[in-house]
């Protein structure tokens, strides 16, 4: 029986897993999770589960809450990391956020197997993470779609010389307005920014979706994961979300990765691995899908997902420099402080106030993500919409 931890089990990636877990509780024991502020939710799930121990995210957690699971008899860690002091064999990691880049470095730390939902772990500080995962054995799984269908495709590829693969290619699905102008996407709204085509995620993710920040935070994921450079990396739209990756040879020839466009295929592969998953979902026949297409993304459009390509190829503090901005200007637009058409401006304005500097720590690049993330505070201030 496989002892897992569960960060972020109310997300929508959580609640995959947990059904997963639920289909095969003879295989999975769920020793721990994490919630954020769906308490009634984590109680529920604690009543059928019995795990060791529980945190919550949320800093502005009642008394009520932790004085309930000391009744309980269960553990419960205000630092969401603590919670891999308890027995486990793997932890998937599905919060959103810098946040989960100190558990991923304490799970890499302890050798573990961590599946990876949180590309911002990497982006942040993915060489000190990966440094670590080789050091201690550990073994890290993605989860995001596109990185979980690359990793399946390169999987699959062993027999073949890596010098033969000239690209790795992420989809994206262009979001709510890969059919607008850019002159429509300055007029858009909350809600419109809010109405994913193709995904039921959660806000943050939706809204990065929607800017295609997102694809720039998982290139910067992908050259970490698989150690390419930016030169053999790239993006394309595909609106349909059938095709998660392409390997793209020097031959001229090129591999899709296709699924149904449901979480419940990379996070099973990730929980079962390195075996086979069993059928969780009727298979799709071939005849089924819809006809496969695909779209160069336009910079007028979106001129964030330029931006973070360009800071990803520069490295080293300027990818956590790209996501920590781009956090709080997300956080100021859910709290009606400022326009989605004001986030490019932000970030770029925070990886040209930040200069170049060395940092070899997770401490190191924490300061650089609050340094960035106070500066497109001060950027806003008296600017608010």
């Amino acid at each position: 029986m496989q002892k897992v931890i569960i960060l972020g089990i109310t997300g929508s990636v959580g609640a995959t897993a947990l059904r997963i877990l639920n289909n095969d509780p003879e295989k999975f024991y769920l020793t721990g999770f994490s919630y954020h502020s769906n308490f009634k939710q984590a109680q529920d799930i604690a009543r059928i589960w019995k795990p060791l121990a529980v945190s919550c995210t949320n800093p502005h957690i009642q008394a009520e809450e932790i004085e309930y699971w000391k009744k309980e008899g269960i553990l419960f860690f205000e630092r969401m990391e603590e919670l891999l002091s308890i027995e486990y064999d793997a932890v998937l990691v599905a919060v959103v956020g810098s946040i989960g880049a100190l558990a991923t470095k304490t799970a890499a730390d302890q050798g573990k197997r961590i599946l990876l939902a949180n590309k911002e772990s990497l982006v942040m500080a993915g060489s000190i993470i990966m440094e670590s995962v080789a050091k201690n054995s550990a073994t890290l799984v993605p989860v995001d779609s596109e990185h979980s269908s690359l990793f399946r495709l390169l999987h699959n590829s062993r027999a073949i010389d890596s010098r033969s693969i000239k690209k790795l290619i992420l989809t994206a699905s262009g979001g709510p307005f890969r059919t607008h102008t850019p002159e429509e996407i300055m007029q858009t709204r909350k809600e419109d920014v809010l109405k994913h085509p193709t995904w039921n995620m959660g806000q943050k993710i939706t809204v990065d979706s929607a800017s295609m920040v997102n694809k720039a935070l998982e290139l910067m994921e992908a050259s970490h994961l698989f150690g390419m450079d930016y030169n053999h990396l790239d993006a394309v739209i595909h609106s349909k979300s059938l095709v998660h990756a392409i390997l793209q040879y020097n031959d001229g020839s090129h591999s899709f990765h296709v699924s149904h466009p449901d979480m419940v295929y990379p996070v099973a592969h990730a929980l079962y691995y390195p075996h086979a998953a069993p059928e969780i979902l009727p298979s799709v026949a071939l005849g089924d899908y819809e006809q496969i297409s695909f779209e160069r993304i336009d910079p007028k459009k979106y001129p964030a997902f330029f931006i973070g390509k360009e800071a990803g190829a520069r490295g080293g503090i300027f990818p956590s420099i790209f996501n920590a901005a781009n956090e709080k200007a997300v956080s100021l637009f859910l709290e009606d402080k400022i326009r989605f058409q004001q986030i490019p401006a932000a970030i770029e304005h925070a990886l040209n106030k930040i200069p170049d500097q060395p940092a070899s720590s997770l401490e190191d690049f924490m300061e650089i993500d609050q340094m960035a993330r106070d500066i497109v505070s001060e950027y806003f201030k008296g600017k608010y919409a």
